[in-house]
């Protein structure tokens, strides 16, 4: 019978399939905050005529959004 101190330890094992997941995940997530952040900054700049900056605008804003999810991730909240 096992304690309680070896059921513990049983999801602090080294697993590389799930090390590469959770770096896939990490990936997808900031590249699809960035590409949706281009893409809306592209549109933005159709409508209101201002080329540059909504682009550069909103992809920073992505890259930011997708860097906050992946901290909060690895945080654990």
């Amino acid at each position: 019978m096992k304690n309680a101190g070896e059921q513990g330890d049983k999801g602090k094992e080294f697993n590389p399939m799930r090390s590469i997941a959770v770096a896939g995940g990490a990936g997808m997530t900031l590249l699809s905050c960035i590409g949706l952040g281009i893409w809306g900054g592209l549109k933005c700049d159709e409508y209101l005529g201002t080329y540059p900056f909504g682009l550069i605008g909103l992809s920073l804003l992505g890259a930011i959004s997708g860097l906050w999810a992946i901290i909060r991730k690895m945080i654990g909240k």
